[in-house]
């Protein structure tokens, strides 16, 4: 978007040849199909479905309508910092054009092994671009920060060499489509439907369930099936006075006992989000988090909703 309002070259969608005909009969909507030149664009919005059940609207507005509103000095300022910024970004584009490493495909997280359990539980940790020109985190992290309620907890699982993994996952309650019949029998078990449909709030409810599925699922590093994949294989089951408990399917398993999720408190609802690779539809506001780690005994919990 930065790009087209700066040539005010509007590109077109070549395969838009089949627009639905609820998005037609809107007079205000345009679908072309091929570039078209403008002389001056001022603002542009960017609509993003992510692939999960979070989506986004972003408007920019050409820059010429920030700068017109500075001062000189703080335009002259602007404009120091800018040009070596420029030119560090001209020297990157013709060097990845030249050497065809454009795109470069992630082989490694940003932390050594040695750094994971350290950077997981520091949230100032930060990447910065090093030597090699990959973005790493520093040998030194911040220290003397705040921990949380579960930290010792976290921790203490994470030293266990039967802990292979940690997953997370939030989920935005009000998004959550507990009313798609299809979409709740291919991913909840009965019980769990059963459970859900009593609680409160049911929708709240389910959208807790999701969230510990997914960090399951995650913490198990398996790989994805995509957008198709059924969660229904994964069940989370309510043990009383304790956290959530995470029956995980055979097919997961690799060697006998077969790997499960250990639990931590559930935590509070939150504002944040993170989006999963299943797409979802619906309105928005409180959210559900859910935090896993893997472990090896039969049975697994992981913290969820209601």
């Amino acid at each position: 978007m930065m790009q087209v309002l700066a040539d005010a070259l509007v590109p077109g969608n070549f395969n838009a040849d089949n627009i639905a005909p609820e998005l037609r009969k809107n007079a205000h909507l345009f679908f072309p199909s091929k570039p078209i030149q403008h002389v001056k664009l001022e603002a542009g919005m960017i609509t993003s479905f992510g692939f999960g059940q979070v989506g986004g609207d972003c408007l920019i507005l050409h820059p010429r309508h920030l700068f017109a509103a500075l001062d000189p000095a703080h335009f002259a300022a602007y404009a120091a910092k800018r040009a070596p910024r420029a030119r560090k970004s001209y020297l990157y584009s013709s060097e990845a054009l030249i050497t065809n490493s454009l795109v470069r495909i992630k082989e490694h997280p940003q932390y050594t092994p040695e750094q994971e359990l350290d950077v997981l539980l520091n949230p100032l940790a930060r990447t910065s671009l090093d030597k090699k020109g990959e973005y790493s985190v520093a040998s030194k992290l911040p220290t003397a920060l705040p921990k949380a309620a579960n930290h010792g907890a976290l921790q203490l699982a994470l030293k266990n060499p039967a802990v292979a993994g940690v997953g997370v996952d939030t989920e935005l309650i009000s998004e959550f489509p507990y009313w798609n019949q299809a979409f709740v029998e291919k991913n909840f078990t009965p019980l769990e439907i059963a459970h859900c449909s009593k609680q409160p709030s049911p929708q709240a409810s389910f959208a807790g369930r999701w969230a510990a599925k997914e960090a399951a699922f995650k913490a198990m590093g398996v790989e994805s099936k995509g957008a198709a994949a059924q969660l229904k294989d994964i069940e989370i089951k309510c043990i009383p006075l304790s956290a959530r408990s995470c029956q995980l399917p055979s097919v997961l398993e690799t060697d006998p006992p077969p790997p499960t999720c250990a639990g931590l408190p559930r935590p509070a609802p939150s504002s944040s989000s993170q989006p999963s690779s299943r797409r979802r539809t619906a309105p928005r506001r409180s959210t559900s988090r859910s935090r896993t780690t893997r472990s090896l005994p039969r049975t697994s919990s992981a913290a969820g909703g209601p």
